[in-house]
């Protein structure tokens, strides 16, 4: 094997790649983006961030009822971000009422954290809006586009994941 074969990437660079599947690759991209950019915040009233906070807590006390709660860490854990961000966000679901703290017992340099009455409330209807707004997209898209898309997409994923 040459020097210049050793030294070459196992895969193309997208600047050397055929034109259509350049251009194919940039809008695959930009339509996730589009997808993830899509924000319910105002219709809501809270943070995709908040909802997420408050989809875990009540997944949480659902598989663990007799437990008081989960620590910071775990919420911050699963969305992937630092604790001093996650603190802050439970700052203010905790003025809105959404949220409570309880100093653990065991350890009290830790905390627990649940999701009050009304924070239940509040996640029931945003499911609520949401169910009812992916049942209108839903309705417009098709039955039958939404299963093909699906199946696209996960044969499409499949391959991404071979390849890699």
């Amino acid at each position: 094997m040459e020097k210049e074969e050793m030294c070459m990437p196992p895969f193309p660079i997208i600047e050397d790649l055929p034109v259509d599947v350049e251009k194919r690759t940039i809008q695959l991209i930009q339509v996730f983006q589009r997808i993830h950019r899509i924000d319910f915040s105002a219709q809501l009233g809270i943070s995709k961030g908040e909802f997420v906070t408050l989809t875990i807590l009540a997944e949480y006390h659902k598989e663990h009822p007799k437990e008081e709660g989960v620590y910071v860490s775990y919420i911050a854990k699963k969305q992937g971000v630092a604790n001093s961000q996650i603190s802050r966000m439970l700052k203010g679901l905790e003025e809105e009422g959404l949220i409570g703290r309880k100093v653990a017992k065991e350890d009290r340099r830790n905390t627990y954290v649940f999701l009050t009455k009304r924070g239940n409330q509040v996640l029931q209807e945003i499911k609520q809006r949401m169910e009812q707004h992916y049942c209108r997209v839903m309705e417009r898209f098709g039955e039958e586009n939404m299963e093909e898309l699906i199946r696209l997409f996960n044969e499409m994923v499949n391959i991404m994941e071979e390849e890699i």
